[in-house]
């Protein structure tokens, strides 16, 4: 690895912290992860897509036990898949969690830029649709990356319309081509929505910097490239 792990409690969650340093460098970003315990096993596949020479130095936070439906969604929402599990909407919960014990605690542990400029969020599927909620709902973080995002949940035009950010925000978004070409009803408004957020994002004045990328395949195809991308462009 090109980087180096270590882990803690805080409270009830195991807490992972990533860092890559680069010599003579004191400025450290701090990126905070939202993809469950499935990110740890991402990372090495992620480590060869990205181009660290062009990359600020950094530390990506992550935490786990996460349960996606519940701890990500930002509001209730009926289940999408028949036999589905509904979404209970305590997001909350994550962006308390977030503010007053993980972030304070990353800030006591490591030597790190305490501002929204050197600090951001990434997520991938419905944690990617939590990280703009986190943008939308509060000023902690002054970028962020939404990796093939939730955002055909129902209510999330809407709320992006009545929520803008509150502080300025550099943001990249991703979404796959086949993503939209689904049977099912609610993900089947995917690109449409993306492609509105798009032009929402482009006309708003918080928003400093955008790019949305087009990747090839749907939804669960080429993850770990996916989220390197997000990664790589928040952090050049």
């Amino acid at each position: 690895m090109n980087g180096s792990i270590k882990s803690f409690f805080v409270g009830e969650k195991q807490c992972h912290v990533y860092s890559f340093h680069k010599p003579n460098m004191d400025s450290v970003d701090t990126v905070y992860v939202l993809d469950g315990d499935q990110f740890e096993t991402r990372l090495e596949e992620i480590e060869t897509h990205m181009d660290f020479d062009s990359c600020r130095p950094f530390r990506l936070v992550f935490f786990d036990p996460v349960d996606w439906n519940r701890e990500y969604s930002p509001w209730p929402a009926q289940a999408v898949f028949r036999n589905g599990e509904p979404f209970s909407g305590q997001a909350g919960r994550t962006l308390s969690f977030l503010s007053e014990q993980l972030i304070p605690e990353v800030q006591k542990r490591y030597s790190t830029c305490n501002s929204p400029h050197h600090r951001g969020v990434i997520g991938y599927s419905l944690g990617g649709l939590c990280a703009l909620w986190l943008l939308h709902s509060s000023n902690l973080f002054g970028y962020g990356a939404a990796c093939s995002p939730s955002v055909w949940y129902e209510g999330w035009l809407d709320f992006v319309k009545q929520n803008p950010f509150s502080n300025e925000v550099r943001l990249y978004l991703s979404l796959g081509k086949k993503e939209e070409k689904t049977r099912n009803s609610q993900m089947s408004h995917v690109g449409d929505v993306m492609r509105s957020l798009e032009v929402l994002y482009q006309n708003s004045p918080n928003v400093s910097k955008l790019f949305l990328e087009w990747n090839e395949g749907g939804h669960f195809q080429d993850v770990s490239l996916r989220i390197a991308k997000g990664l790589q462009w928040i952090l050049s």
